[in-house]
């Protein structure tokens, strides 16, 4: 499913249609209330999901000096990303979602446009890297997706918790769990974990701490099982804070570390 590029550029489709819904007659205070993300507030990130409309084609965030002081920025990377907010400071919410539907509406058509070949063809990503649609789109799709749940978390309007975008952005952190935990977490020998998310989205899942790879399916006898909901999960894997719903069975010592280490994007 994630390689289907036609899909995926209806999900992004969803996730940007989603998140316009959820900011749609906001108050000044509400588009100035705190994300998640720390930092930014509801304005902000909807700014940052400017830029990710940009990027997709092909295009770059006009270059703007960020200010020094800012500490939610610690590196040229948190930099970077942070022009996009910097550009739209004196901008109003309603102005940033605007310019959010605007160019939404423009990189779908774009893609929509595209032919199979073209979206084989490498084209301007992040960072002067270039990158493919095909491969760029479920990294973007992670991206929106979790700051439209950064923006519905700060305005108290739980929503789009089940769908492609969401079976993306989950498959993609399950793979990153298997692939980083056992690269963090120090075992002995064999030492199999089973995983389930619940609610929305559902999946169970295994690893073994020994060997970072892919998921398995769940072990028999699984030294460590973790039980927690999708958003929870979700939100732990993108370096969230999360409410202690998280039930784990079994060695409860290795299960904090595994916790511990399940963070792993910015």
């Amino acid at each position: 499913m994630a390689n289907d590029a036609r899909q995926l550029i209806e999900a992004m489709d969803e996730v940007w249609k989603s998140t316009l819904d959820a900011v749609a007659d906001l108050t000044d205070d509400e588009w100035a209330a705190p994300s998640p993300c720390p930092g930014w507030t509801v304005k902000d990130v909807a700014s940052h999901m400017i830029w990710g409309t940009l990027i997709q084609r092909g295009e770059e965030q006009p270059a703007v000096e960020v200010p020094d002081d800012l500490p939610h920025v610690r590196d040229d990377f948190g930099r970077y990303m942070e022009q996009a907010i910097v550009e739209r400071a004196d901008r109003s919410g309603d102005q940033v979602r605007a310019e959010l539907a605007s160019s939404a509406t423009a990189t779908i058509d774009r893609h929509r446009s595209l032919s199979d070949d073209e979206l084989d063809v490498e084209q301007p990503g992040p960072l002067e890297m270039s990158v493919t649609l095909r491969k760029f789109l479920p990294i973007q799709i992670l991206d929106q997706w979790m700051h439209e749940q950064d923006i519905r978390q700060a305005l108290s309007r739980p929503g789009h918790l089940e769908g492609l975008a969401a079976e993306v952005t989950r498959d993609r952190f399950v793979h990153g769990w298997t692939r980083v935990i056992p690269t963090k977490v120090a075992v002995d020998g064999p030492t199999p974990v089973a995983v389930h998310i619940t609610g929305p989205s559902a999946r169970s899942f295994g690893f073994d701490l020994a060997e970072a790879g892919p998921p398995v399916g769940v072990p028999d006898q699984p030294a460590v099982t973790i039980t927690l909901p999708f958003a929870d999960f979700v939100s732990l894997a993108g370096g969230r804070d999360v409410p202690r719903t998280i039930e784990i069975g079994g060695d409860a010592e290795l299960g904090e570390q595994i916790i511990a280490a399940a963070t792993f994007t910015p």
